[in-house]
């Protein structure tokens, strides 16, 4: 969903970007760059996204525990991609500053979690 939101604003931008040149408002800024990289990040997210429904659509079936684990990453995901379009969109050195801080984090927190971590393999099993 957030890389769906990511992407339609992207395109919402390079369409107004494109009739009037860059927009600005408060700390954040749109050019032609700008809205180029956006797109590629809702692209790639949506892409991202929806194959990780598949996969824990899969994990779900399989361990029914690790539904709470693909509501986290979920969340994570689309903080990710919150971070990333703000960073991208930031006129200001410190809010790109924070951005990619809390990319970093965000991040951090997604690999360490346990629905980032494949599975361990079960005692005694051959697989």
């Amino acid at each position: 969903m957030a890389a769906a939101v990511v992407l339609a604003a992207g395109i919402t931008l390079a369409v107004r970007v494109a009739a009037a040149g860059p927009y600005a408002v408060g700390l954040l800024r749109a050019d032609a760059l700008s809205v180029f990289m956006l797109i590629v990040i809702g692209a790639v997210g949506l892409l991202a996204t929806g194959g990780h429904s598949g996969l824990s659509a899969w994990r779900d079936h399989r361990r029914p525990g690790h539904r709470a684990h693909g509501a986290r990453h979920s969340v994570l995901v689309g903080l990710f991609l919150a971070a990333m379009a703000l960073a991208v969109l930031a006129a200001n050195l410190g809010v790109l500053w924070v951005a990619i801080e809390a990319t970093t984090i965000v991040t951090a927190s997604w690999s360490g979690s346990a629905a980032a971590r494949p599975p361990s393999k079960p005692r005694g099993s051959t697989w």
